[in-house]
Order: structure tokens, then sequence, then C-alpha cells
């Protein structure tokens, strides 16, 4: 879809005819117009309009909305020659600071075209930029200069993306040149070097990431691009490399606000490529240094869950303890111990799962995810074989939680559970305590299809026999 920018809106063109002298009544309307045309895909008339506005409003702010917007048109349009001189003349058109907003402007449009199927069009905007740099270079501060540093980071970031090295070189030495004092400029390098590794160059992303930590150590971004250099490292496989931007990271950024969070997101990198140690490592350093830091919350959890991977049962259970003890007053403690259980159940551990699902429903009845427990003991003791505890499971939560609006559902959800394992008997019982229960619900209407499929599975199985049922039950229109 294509990208549409409205530069003045219809409240501003409104305020505006009430306050203009009558020779400038007619530009707001005009603009609209054009506007509705360029809308419409029907350049020439709306080029005509931008351009009448032009010569009647020479030297006023609708004159440099409509060059914008005339900008813009051409690049829809596809028309390179008349892109450039229209973006010739927004440069020359004014030596105010709206020419960095009309060139942000530029940048929004094209940021709808990111996944263009013509990618000269998203080069064309940068390649245009450079024509409007002129102007900009007269803007040396405030957010007019940050306006133009945006500029040439994403100039090196389009050039990063089209593999164009020579023209990324010489972007991003425009930009320690130009902009090396810029309050923001340290994030800017960052971005570039972000692009690189999102397409997986990490050596050159790491060399970038190297230049901000060596150039701006105390930016606040920098911690950002030490931590990103670690995480190349891992990606390239180089363990000390990584583990060397690791101790960097905690050594000379200890006292950056951000640390914990940061650190936390290498201890989950780590965690992702299966470096379990590396990240129960920064687990406890996190919650050693930092245990008022909501990551040291989040590294109990993970931590616990690093040892389960290792199959390190006694670990794990110790800190999951601890989890427990320091955080029995969370809001989150029950989603949080739900997310271990559930880490259990998925690696078959069903006894410690239970055991979670148990504490949940015990200490947290009221939580929403206590339902959810008491459903996955259930499926959990269904899926041991154990069908006694099965049914005592499923017994609960039909009495303990009969009221919890989701109670259909769920429900439904041991149902679905029975079906997978087909043992139908039990799932046709409880699709129809469903039906029976809770007739006006939506997962009711999904119980009596499941009904029905049960009964045409038995036509085409003639072994299979269960009792009749009539299934055909009306039920109101649900918009799915």
């Amino acid at each position: 879809m294509r990208g549409k920018i409205l530069f003045i809106s219809s409240f501003a063109l409104l305020f505006l005819t009430t306050i203009l002298p009558p020779a400038y009544a007619d530009a707001p309307a005009q603009l609209r117009e054009a506007e509705s045309y360029y809308e419409a895909e029907d350049y020439p008339k709306a080029e005509q309009l931008y351009n009448d506005i032009l010569k009647q409003y020479a030297g006023t702010d609708f004159a440099f909305a409509a060059q914008k917007k005339l900008t813009i048109l051409y690049i829809a349009w596809g028309d390179k020659p008349k892109t450039q001189g229209a973006f010739e003349k927004l440069a020359n058109l004014t030596a105010s600071a709206d020419i960095a907003k009309a060139v942000r402007d530029m940048a929004s449009y094209y940021g709808g075209l990111q996944k263009s199927e013509e990618p000269d069009k998203r080069f064309q905007y940068y390649q245009a930029l450079s024509i409007c740099r002129r102007q900009l270079d007269v803007i040396d501060q405030g957010l007019d200069a940050e306006y133009a540093m945006w500029s040439q980071v994403r100039l090196a970031m389009s050039n990063v993306e089209r593999g164009d090295e020579p023209a990324v070189q010489a972007a991003v030495d425009k930009l320690f040149a130009d902009f090396s004092t810029n309050a923001q400029i340290a994030r800017g390098v960052h971005e570039v070097a972000l692009k690189y590794r999102v397409l997986k160059k990490y050596d050159r992303a790491i060399n970038l990431y190297q230049y901000v930590v060596d150039h701006w150590p105390d930016a606040e971004y920098t911690v950002w691009s030490q931590l990103d250099m670690a995480k190349s490292y891992v990606a390239l496989g180089n363990e000390a490399a990584a583990q060397a931007a690791v101790d960097r990271l905690l050594s000379n950024f200890s006292s950056n606000p951000c640390i914990a969070e940061v650190v936390y997101d290498m201890a989950s990198c780590y965690r992702e490529v299966k470096k379990h140690q590396k990240a129960i490592n920064l687990y406890q350093h996190i919650i050693g240094n930092w245990p008022q830091q909501k990551c040291a919350m989040w590294s109990q959890r993970d931590l616990a869950m690093s040892y389960i991977d290792l199959g390190d049962d006694p670990n794990a259970q110790a800190a999951i303890d601890k989890f427990i003890a320091n955080y029995s007053s969370h809001i989150n403690l029950p989603w949080d111990v739900y997310e271990i259980a559930k880490y259990y159940r998925e690696r078959a551990k069903y006894e410690k799962a239970i055991n979670l699902y148990q504490y949940i429903v015990a200490n947290y009845p009221a939580a929403d995810h206590a339902i959810w427990a008491q459903l996955d003991i259930a499926i959990s003791y269904a899926v041991t074989g154990n069908e006694a505890a099965a049914q005592a499971a499923v017994d609960r939560l039909l009495t303990n939680f009969s009221g919890n609006p989701h109670i259909a559902r769920v429900v439904y959800e041991m149902a679905k559970h029975y079906l997978l394992s087909k043992n139908y008997e039990k799932a046709r019982q409880i699709c129809q305590y469903i039906i029976d229960h809770w007739p006006k619900a939506e997962h009711a209407m999904w119980a009596q299809a499941e009904l029905a499929k049960l009964y045409l599975t038995i036509v085409t199985t003639p072994m299979l026999k269960l009792p009749s049922v009539n299934c055909l039950v009306n039920f109101p229109a649900i918009t799915i």
C-alpha cells in the first residue's frame, strides 16, 4: 500500500482559512483538491494543481507544502528527473529549519516502501537527500542538526541493505566527519551496525560497534553497542572474543542505569544458543549485584529454567524455592511459576510440573493462571496414564472454577486433549458437559462440532462404539 502523508491537517487548513487574508483563502481548498487527485493516482491533475499553488502563493507556507507534496508525487509517479528537480527546488525554497522537516517528511513516505518490489525507489530518496544536504549543512545545532544526522544514518543503512560497501563507507565517513559531536551520534552509528548485524554481516557490525565504544564511551547508547558486539561474537562462534566483550560490559558499564537489563539481554542470548552455563553465570551476577531490579526476578526464573535444560534437578529446585520465597507477594509470581511448570511439562517432567501447578492452585486460586494450572494438572495426569488422578483433577476444575468466565474454553481444552489422544469416550463426555452447562458459550458450539465429528468417526470406524447422542442442537449465530 502506498504511504500517504498529509502535510497540513484538515484542522490546520480550517484554522488557516479563518485567519488568512482573502487572497490566500483558496489555498487550503486547492491543497485538499490536489491531495484528492494524488490519492486517486491522477498524478497529472495533482501536479497541475500543486504547480498552480506554487505560482499563486510563492513564498508562503502553502507553497512550501505544495513543493513537498509535489516531490512525493514525482516519487510515487516514478519520474526520476522530475523528482530530482523537485528536490532541488525544495532545497532552494527556504533557508529555514523547515527544510529539515521536509526531508523527514520524505523519509516518512519512504518508510512505507521498505518492502517495495522496486528497490531503486527506496534508494532514490537517499540519492535525492544528497541534493538537500547542502541546505541542511547550514543548520548546526538543535533538532535540525538531529534531522540532518538521521538522514545521513539512513543513507548509510540504505547502502548496507543494497550491499554497496563503497557507498556505505562514504556515508559513514561523512557521518563521522559532520556529526561526531552530535548528542545522538553513538546511537546513529549503532543503528548502522545493527543493520549489518540483522543481515548477519557480523564482522562489519563489530567494527562499527567497536568504533562507538572507542570514541563515545560515555554516551548513553554505548552500552548497547558493547552488548551487541558480544552478541555478534556469539553468533560467529568466537567464544573467547564474546567473553572478553562481556567482561568489558561488566567492568566498564557497571554504573550505567540500564546495566541490569543489558546483562539480562546477554544472558538470554547465551540461553538461546544453549550456552546454559554462560547464561547461569550472568543470571547469578544480576541477582547478586542488582537484586532490586525487575531483571533480578526474571533472572531467578530463567536461572531455574537453565538448570532444567542442563538436567540439574537439585539446582533447578533450589532456584525455584528461592524464586518463590523472594517473590511470593509479587503480582506476576503465579504467571512465572506457571511458565516454569509448563517448561517442566514440555520436557516430560510431569511430576515436577504437577507440583508447581498445585502450588499455584493452592496459593493463588483467584489468579488468572490458576484455572489453567488446574487444567494442566489434569492433562499431566492423563498423559502419564493416571486416569483416576486425571478425573479427580477434572472434577476439581468443574467444581472450583465453575464461575470463572473462561471455564467453557478451559474445559473444551481438556476435551481437545482427549480427542488428540483418541480417548473418544472421555472427549464425548466433556463435550456433552459443556453443551449441557454452558449452552450459550462460544465453546459450546465448538464442542457440538466435535461431537458431530466424533459420530462421523464412528460411521467410518465400525469397531468404535459410543452412546447415541442428539448432535442437532441449535446455537445462536457466532461471527468467526
